[in-house]
């Protein structure tokens, strides 16, 4: 998918509102957590000190604004050894974060490609655990609310690659616009749907 064309999609998307019912605790179902002791999950669903409210959600496509050339050169200076390919370093310039579908209250969705100033290596990060050999000149640039997957920038290929807790890492290609396609395709959960 063309730069272009994924903004594109991205601005022409209607934020959507949600209404549904949740669950919320009371000053005792709080307090039971603030004691300090071990609660089961069911034990906290269930006390009787909670009730039903209904809240309002809105989700949208959420783009960052992007960087000027100053700051792209300023990280790759302090960052010499994870080149930047000249697509990316492009589309940085147009968009630093990319959130679909994101809770506009939050400013979050639940996969997203961080802004840049969150990049991380991946051999000495968190998540390094995933890989066999971490890649030495890798970065993690994305997140997942739950944590389970990510998407790595190997700045030798370039190559950027889709890793999760369970799998081998799977390659999503070498260029933004194989990046951006798929994103498109596999991390635009529609709140609608769910």
């Amino acid at each position: 998918m063309k730069v272009n064309e994924f903004l594109e999609n991205v601005r022409s998307q209607e934020v959507v509102t949600l209404e549904c019912d949740v669950s919320v605790p009371g000053p005792q179902a709080q307090a039971l957590l603030a004691a300090g002791r071990g609660v089961t999950l069911a034990e906290y669903l269930n006390h009787p000190d909670r009730r039903s409210e209904r809240c309002t959600f809105r989700y949208g496509h959420l783009i960052g604004p992007g960087l000027n050339s100053a700051e792209l050169d300023d990280w790759q200076s302090r960052f010499p050894g994870y080149p930047l390919p000249e697509d990316l370093r492009q589309f940085l310039l147009q968009a630093n974060g990319v959130h679909l579908w994101a809770d506009l209250e939050e400013q979050r969705a639940y996969f997203g490609i961080l802004p840049l100033k969150d990049w991380s290596d991946a051999a000495s990060g968190p998540r390094a655990y995933v890989f066999d050999a971490p890649p030495r000149t890798a970065l993690v640039i994305s997140y997942q609310q739950d944590t389970a997957g990510f998407a790595v920038l190997d700045t030798t290929g370039p190559t950027y690659l889709w890793c999760d807790l369970i799998g081998e890492p799977e390659p999503i290609g070498s260029t933004v616009e194989d990046l951006l396609t798929h994103w498109w395709d596999h991390c635009r959960l529609d709140p609608r749907e769910g």
